[in-house]
This record gives C-alpha cells, sequence and structure tokens, in this order.
C-alpha cells in the first residue's frame, strides 16, 4: 500500500476511534484488529466488515414484521430492533458502535462532500445500515434524551413531521456563510452556531451525533482546514455536551463547543502514527 493512502486509512481509524468514543462504548481488540489491517492494508474492506457482521449476527427472529406502538424497538424488551437479531442493549451498543466505527473509516477515506439534508442522511445510511432498516430515514416519532449536563432535562428536538423543513432551514443558514473569507477564528466561530442547527433536529432515531460530527469533519477539511482528531478523542467525554449547551434558544452557550473545534482545527496536516495499528493488528481471538 502506498505511503499516501496508508496515512489517509491511518487518520481515517483515527477519526472513527474519535467520534464513536464520544457514544462511550470502547471496540473490542477484535475489532480494533480488524481495523488496523485495514488501515495497514493487510486486508480489504469489505472482508474487515463481513468478519465484523459475521462476529455479532444473531440468528432470525421471526417476530420481526409484527405491527408495534413503537416501531422501533422489539415488542417485548426496550431493545432498537435491528438486522442482527440482538435482543441485549450492551450487546448491540456494542455491535452498533463496532460496525459504524468501520463504516466511518470506509467512508472518510473515501472522501465526502455533499452539504446537505440529502447528504446527512446518506452519512446515517453508510455509517448504520448494516444495524438497523431504517438508517439513513428521519425518525417517525418524537423523542427526548436526559442529559447529564441539563439535570436529566433534553433539548427540544424537531417535532418528527418538521424533521424536513428543520434541517432544509439549517443547512440554507450553514450554506449562507461565506465560508472561504473567513480566517480561521471566524471559522470556527461559525461552525459553533451553524452546526448545532444540524444537530438540534436530531433527525434519527439514533445515531445523529456521530452523523452530524462525522458532516462537520468533512465539512472542515473541505475547506482546507484539518481535524485533530486526538483531541477530539480526548475530549470525548463531553463533546456531545458542548453541542447540547448550543442549543439552549436565548440560553445558549457557544463558547464550549468553540474552544474545542479552536483547540482542534489545525492549518497544518495532522500526523497520525502507525505503530499503534501495527500492534492492535497483532491481535488474536
Amino acid at each position: 500500500m502506498p505511503d499516501a493512502q496508508q496515512n489517509k486509512c491511518v487518520a481515517a481509524v483515527r477519526t472513527a476511534d474519535a467520534i464513536n468514543a464520544i457514544e462511550g462504548v470502547p471496540p473490542t481488540d477484535y475489532a480494533k484488529a480488524l481495523t488496523a489491517k485495514w488501515a495497514l492494508g493487510e486486508l480489504s474492506f469489505d472482508a474487515a466488515k463481513a468478519a465484523l457482521l459475521e462476529h455479532h449476527r444473531r440468528p432470525a427472529d421471526p417476530s420481526w414484521n409484527k405491527g408495534r406502538r413503537d416501531p422501533y424497538l422489539y415488542e417485548d424488551i426496550p431493545v432498537l430492533r435491528n438486522l442482527l437479531g440482538i435482543r441485549e442493549e450492551d450487546a448491540l451498543d456494542l455491535a452498533e458502535a463496532e460496525l459504524s466505527r468501520l463504516n466511518m473509516a470506509g467512508l472518510y477515506e473515501a472522501g465526502f462532500a455533499d452539504f446537505s439534508p440529502a447528504g446527512l442522511f446518506q452519512i446515517h445510511q453508510t455509517l448504520f445500515g448494516d444495524v438497523y432498516e431504517w438508517a439513513g430515514k428521519p425518525r417517525v416519532i418524537n423523542m427526548i434524551k436526559r442529559e447529564r449536563v441539563l439535570a436529566g432535562q433534553s433539548v427540544w428536538y424537531s417535532n418528527d413531521e418538521d424533521i424536513p423543513q428543520d434541517l432544509k432551514l439549517a443547512f440554507r443558514d450553514l450554506q449562507k456563510v461565506p465560508w472561504e473569507t473567513l480566517s480561521r477564528e471566524e471559522f470556527v466561530h461559525h461552525l459553533a452556531r451553524q452546526f448545532p442547527k444540524v444537530w438540534r433536529v436530531h433527525p434519527f432515531r439514533e445515531g445523529n451525533t456521530r452523523s452530524v460530527f462525522l458532516l462537520l469533519t468533512f465539512f472542515v477539511e473541505h475547506y482546507g482546514y484539518h481535524m485533530d482528531q486526538e483531541v477530539i478523542y480526548d475530549c470525548s467525554h463531553f463533546a456531545r455536551d458542548t453541542f447540547v449547551m448550543a442549543c439552549l434558544d436565548q440560553y445558549s452557550e457557544y463558547e464550549h463547543l468553540e474552544k474545542l473545534l479552536l483547540n482542534a482545527i489545525s492549518e497544518e496536516p495532522i500526523a497520525y502514527d502507525a505503530a499503534f495499528f501495527r500492534e492492535a493488528a497483532q491481535y488474536t481471538p
């Protein structure tokens, strides 16, 4: 594998690691080994995904198509219905994290530049299409998510019927900014005010933060900057909180997200050490 391609793959995995860490579900050594071998050119992307799918897949669930009041949950347990047949919440969280992490790395390595509602839906479908039938589709129920930084209260997300229009308005505002003319500090200032509008719509039943943060990463690099994913990884325990605090209407506090992005966004390319991947690739189950 040429050095430039390997560097791109290594950066892809570090990007996926950083964004995945925001959800707080670390991958297993087996998943790390698969992505490390892909990054080093020892395993194809398709082979890595096939191995990971086989690792997580459960026997088919015959109750799949029964009608339910909440279309996203199994009837008898509060676990999201999924294409892997997993009925244990912790096991599903791990499978979702590991598969979306691999898919995130693959998408980053391929590149992406569709900064529109359709682009966000495409990212979500790519990340979670192996796990959920509804990946890449707007949710059809309203939802809340209790936030620790709000003492258990939730951000006021878009109503399900308003998602298309709210996303359209959020991306319209994003495109109004003259991004090419801004200094780095101005660029970050506007990022911290525009991307929370997209995040607050919360168009998906699950996977919103990871999808929006990956879109943000692509957006930053589209305009010639570089995202230091080691900074994001180190701050992953409160990265979601910075979006929450930027979505409180007249009480919004943008400075937390702005500080995080100022530390992470660089005008110089970020060099990642591939030595970690060589060690991870040695793991055998």
